[in-house]
């Protein structure tokens, strides 16, 4: 058996009877070696190579490559961490005891706990509180036998030690905050560069910001005096609230400053005129009053191209004589910005009274309605307002020519009045017309129909009457609802036809005054005859000697009656007549409209008999066929005793049925006066061997009314 190494080969045999085998090795070099091993039997077959083994050398001792603090840092804070970088890992548990901390000052060991990080190979010691200040320490990880150790057991070659300093107690006072002296506060700037000046702790680091949240915008750094000065440049438009921090070597810092504010101004004022002579004036002292834009601006005025002088607003020109003027001002703001485009007022300055004239109406006219006032005017300087007076007030005014106005003279009461004009100029000079005096009539005149025709009428010339309060009225006349024309009292209008008209008149005065209700009259043409309708009367021969006629016509209609070719007499309905004799007697009738037309009479003619009346009862004497005698095209017939009505004989009073079945058979039905017979003709011919029954009920009635006691029923079988 032959175990083989890496670069080495060595042979092995057996020790023991169960074949267990062992070699050694010697001069193995430090590093990472991997050894496999075959075995070869006595008839010198060798099996395949083991799986590898792999062993690391190691046999050097671990340095120490870096420390924390350095060796001899001065400076140190006083939470600073103390820890040494190994070469390689090392055996953790060895650096307990061995990595200490000792105070230069005394002498005396800092308590700490010390770990150890296997992937950086870094050993720290944690001291359990802060560092003393300005202190000199001392770290020390031992080394040797007993020392700090590698995984491979090789220790430290010899103890490593390094000290260091730790700061100083710092510094905590925070100085006072700076003070802003330059600019002055409320300062305005015109072009957004100026300088920002003051005191601070010298040597300090003063710190500028824009606003009390506002953004920083500079630094600069105290002199020894304590003196410090910002040069600010592009600083925006607007207000500004500059505040200043204080920050001390040891970086201490102030709280914020007072504030300064700064005004940055780039625009030009605006300059505003509100109040000045408008255009033309009559006025010689110019009153001006303007404002700028901008607050605490001031001002410089001119008049008629001068130069421009301080002012103030209000400001006063007096004593200005008539002609034209050119006023001027500007403002100036706070910042030195001056309004280049100065505001400008022009006016004129005009005391002369123009002309006036009212054109119409004339003196003495008499108007009523709506009236055209007309004026003349004229001014040098422009006419401003022509307004027109009615008794000393006006009533309109017109800006422009021509200068004329609709007056309604309904608002003043009829009578006398005065209208002028008074005309004002674009100064407010003003002249008023000589009045004219005018007549006010308003009051339309009544008109009223004294006669026209009775409606209905049949009359078709249609006469009216009519007149008015007012003597002197001229009218117009309408008829259904056309046009008006002029008329004159009495009007006729001949050769009207049937039918309905609205007549109507209308007066009007001098003054033009219109009724504007006319008169009207509604009158009807009826020329057509009404006819009598005889609704109820005795007909034929009736028993009775006294009758009742019932009757009528169109509404509103008058009756004459007569009887018996009487003449006519007024009556109405129902007329009722007396103790008639026997015999035929004839009623008439005619009406009379409410135009006056009468119509042709309508009669109804009767006959009165009183004798006594027949009261015995009708029956069928002889009813055929019977029995077994009938063939197919049999009658049915059935004589009576006496004479009855024909018109009582029908299909309801006499009618056969077939056995078996409940509807009468088709046939016709007639009475034979003659015979006293009535007579059932079937439409169809009879069925062989069928039986029929024949009914005459009690609806058959003889002249005088009187029906059979029974119905009448008999059978026959169609042989």
């Amino acid at each position: 058996m032959r175990p083989s190494g890496l670069g080495l080969r060595a042979t092995a045999r057996p020790t023991d009877e169960n074949g267990n085998w062992s070699v050694g090795f010697t001069g193995v070099p430090d590093g990472e070696h991997s050894y496999a091993a075959v075995t070869t039997d006595a008839a010198g077959n060798e099996s395949d190579r083991s799986g590898a083994r792999t062993v690391t050398v190691d046999t050097a001792p671990p340095e120490v490559t870096n420390k924390v603090p350095n060796a001899d840092e001065l400076d140190v804070p006083t939470n600073t961490e103390i820890g040494a970088v190994f070469s390689k890992k090392i055996d953790g548990p060895t650096l307990q005891g061995n990595f200490t901390l000792t105070r230069g000052s005394d002498g005396s060991a800092v308590s700490g706990r010390v770990t150890y990080d296997a992937a950086t190979n870094k050993a720290n010691l944690w001291p359990d509180g802060d560092l003393g200040f300005s202190e000199v320490y001392t770290a020390t990880i031992r080394g040797g036998e007993g020392g700090v150790k590698d995984l491979a057991g090789n220790g430290l070659a010899a103890d490593e030690t390094w000290s260091f300093t730790t700061a100083g107690e710092p510094d905590t006072t925070a100085p006072d905050a700076p003070v802003i002296e330059q600019p002055a506060e409320d300062t305005h700037d015109d072009d957004g560069a100026f300088a920002l000046s003051g005191t601070a702790e010298p040597d300090s680091r003063v710190t500028i910001f824009d606003g009390a949240d506002g953004p920083e915008v500079g630094a600069a750094l105290a002199n020894s005096d304590g003196a410090w000065s910002l040069d600010l440049a592009d600083v925006p438009e607007g207000r500004h609230a500059f505040a200043a921090t204080a920050t001390d070597a040891a970086r201490n810092e102030s709280g914020r400053s007072a504030e300064r504010g700064v005004t940055v101004d780039l625009t030009n004022p605006d300059t505003v005129i509100e109040g000045s002579p408008a255009g033309v004036t009559n006025e010689t002292a110019a009153n001006f009053r303007f404002r700028s834009n901008e607050p605490g601006a001031t001002f410089e005025c001119s008049m008629d191209g001068g130069p421009f002088k301080p002012c103030s607003s209000p400001l006063e020109y007096a004593g200005l004589s008539n002609g034209d003027f050119v006023f001027e001002v500007r403002a100036v703001d706070r910042a030195g910005n001056t309004d280049p485009s100065a505001a400008r007022r022009s006016f004129t300055v005009d005391t002369a009274a123009p002309q006036a004239r009212l054109t119409a109406p004339a003196d003495g006219d008499l108007v009523s309605g709506e009236v055209e006032l007309t004026a003349e005017a004229s001014d040098t300087g422009g006419v401003k307002r022509v307004q027109f007076l009615v008794d000393g007030g006006a009533v309109d005014s017109d800006l422009s020519g021509p200068y004329e106005f609709g007056w309604d003279s309904v608002l003043v009461e009829d009578g006398e009045h005065e209208i002028g004009v008074r005309v004002t100029d674009e100064a407010g000079n003003t002249a008023t017309s000589a009045p004219a005096g005018i007549r006010v009539d308003n009051t339309a005149p009544d008109t009223v129909v004294n006669s026209s025709p009775n409606t209905p009428t049949n009359r078709t010339d249609a006469p009216f009457r009519f007149s008015s309060g007012d003597a002197n009225a001229t009218f117009e006349c309408s008829l259904d609802d056309g046009r008006f024309e002029p008329c004159a009292s009495p009007q006729q209008y001949p050769g009207l036809r049937d039918g309905d008209y609205l007549f109507a008149v209308r007066a009007t005065d001098e003054a033009g005054n219109r009724d504007d209700t006319p008169a009207q009259r509604r009158f009807g043409i009826d020329t057509a005859a009404p006819t009598v309708n005889i609704d109820s009367g005795p007909s034929g021969t009736v028993k009775d000697a006294t009758v009742r006629f019932d009757f009528s016509s169109e509404n509103g209609a008058t009756f004459e009656c007569r009887l018996d070719g009487d003449a006519f007499g007024r009556c109405g309905s129902p007329a009722e007549y007396t103790g008639l004799g026997d015999g035929r007697h004839v009623f008439e009738a005619r009406a009379t409209d409410e135009a006056g037309n009468t119509g042709p009479a309508a009669e109804n003619a009767w006959i009165v008999d009183t004798s006594v009346p027949d009261t015995s009862v009708p029956r069928v004497v002889k009813a055929s066929p019977t029995g077994k005698k009938a063939t197919m095209r049999s009658v049915a017939t059935a004589v009576f005793s006496k004479k009855i009505e024909a018109g009582t004989v029908n299909k309801a009073t006499f009618h056969l049925i077939k056995k078996g079945t409940r509807r009468p058979v088709a046939a016709t039905v007639s009475y034979d006066t003659a015979r006293d017979m009535a007579i059932l003709k079937p439409t169809r011919r009879l069925v062989r061997g069928d039986i029929y029954t024949a009914t005459v009920t009690t609806g058959v009635k003889d002249s005088a009314g009187n029906p059979p006691a029974a119905n009448k029923v008999w059978r026959f079988k169609v042989r």
